[in-house]
């Protein structure tokens, strides 16, 4: 906007910096003097903000655009990702993903791009009075598996709006409790896909057929790779 014009880019850069420090009582961040972490870069034009040089910690990690240190040792050789723990979830059964149905359901619609979602009401295809997913009006199952205690709790609903035609999606990382969730056409493909997770130490999946069709391995803690940044 016209605004930002106005703006005087030292207050901009503060906001961004000391600012944020001192909101979060990190109280050795967000500026340059003694008793302060030496972290800072090197430009010369505060509206593109180039990068040039940059330091960590006093110490030079970039020279002219061009890293001259390794900030990412490989995870094998970090002794603390030696033996990673287990995902602690209780036993699942093909039954762990029936989901009783009388009536009018609640469905949870998803809106494209947005973290909102909307609630509906409507009348779902069921068999045996349990929800039976309808790929041709975008009823699809969704789980929630609770994998740290092993408590066997498990939350389950309808979504619409993912438009999976086939298979099942499942993932460790669901913030904040970054419990399992998974979506699937059916319940074998789900049981499937969280079985897998469980078995690997979590990540993210997609299953059809009962048959795994790509994985991303998250074994630290089901929330992060061991691999290094560039892969």
């Amino acid at each position: 906007t016209d605004k930002i014009d106005d703006w005087n880019w030292i207050d901009a850069i503060q906001m961004a910096t000391l600012n944020a420090a001192e909101c979060f009582h990190l109280r050795t961040l967000g500026a340059l003097a003694p008793g302060y972490q030496a972290d800072f870069f090197l430009t010369d034009d505060l509206t593109s903000l180039p990068i040039y040089d940059v330091f960590v910690k006093g110490q030079q990690v970039v020279s002219q655009q061009k890293l001259v240190t390794d900030l990412f040792p490989k995870a094998t050789e970090n002794p603390l990702l030696a033996e990673l723990p287990d995902m602690s979830a209780a036993p699942l059964t093909k039954t762990s993903f029936q989901l009783p149905v009388n009536g009018l359901a609640k469905i949870i619609e998803v809106i494209p791009n947005s973290l909102i979602t909307k609630q509906v009401l409507a009348t779902v295809p069921t068999e045996d009075q349990l929800f039976m997913p309808s790929i041709e009006e975008d009823f699809l199952k969704i789980a929630v598996v609770e994998r740290h205690h092993a408590t066997g709790n498990i939350g389950l609903g309808i979504v619409k709006g993912f438009q999976l035609q086939t298979g099942a999606l499942a993932t460790s990382v669901s913030h904040d409790s970054h419990n399992i969730v998974v979506v699937g056409t059916n319940d074998e493909d789900m049981l499937s896909a969280v079985n897998r997770l469980l078995e690997t130490g979590g990540g993210m999946i997609v299953v059809n057929q009962q048959q795994e069709i790509q994985r991303l391995p998250l074994a630290i803690g089901g929330l992060m790779s061991t691999l290094g940044y560039q892969e």
